[in-house]
């Protein structure tokens, strides 16, 4: 894989979560895909753990909508700067957010993520 593929699988992932296909996402997870924070603390793991945080992040956010700006690849590594501008926060207001997500990409699945915002 070059640096241009792992990129495209990314985006192609990013394209799933704009239409919130959730089965269209999970294509594109490695079985033992694991989340983190910005800490390193697990947000989810596995498949079904991813699962459960994108079903929840899409009934929360039915306008739900991502923009990448920016996305650039190091070997297997690939980091994007991520906009959602009309997020839902836990008050119940919206509010544009902004997120800098890291991927690994092994065997062209993604296999760790860590968001930092």
């Amino acid at each position: 894989m070059d640096a241009s593929d792992v990129v495209t699988i990314v985006k192609d992932q990013v394209d799933a979560y704009n239409t919130r296909d959730i089965d269209g996402v999970m294509r594109y997870y490695a079985d033992d895909a694991v989340i983190l924070d910005g800490f390193g603390a697990v947000v989810a793991e596995g498949r079904d753990g991813i699962r459960a945080v994108y079903e929840r992040v899409f009934t929360n956010n039915p306008e739900l909508h991502a923009d990448v700006p920016t996305a650039f690849s190091v070997g297997n590594w690939v980091a994007i700067h991520s906009i959602a501008p009309n997020w839902a926060m836990q008050d119940g207001s919206r509010q544009q957010m902004q997120w800098i997500e890291v991927y690994q990409v092994s065997n062209e699945k993604i296999k760790r993520v860590q968001l930092f915002r």
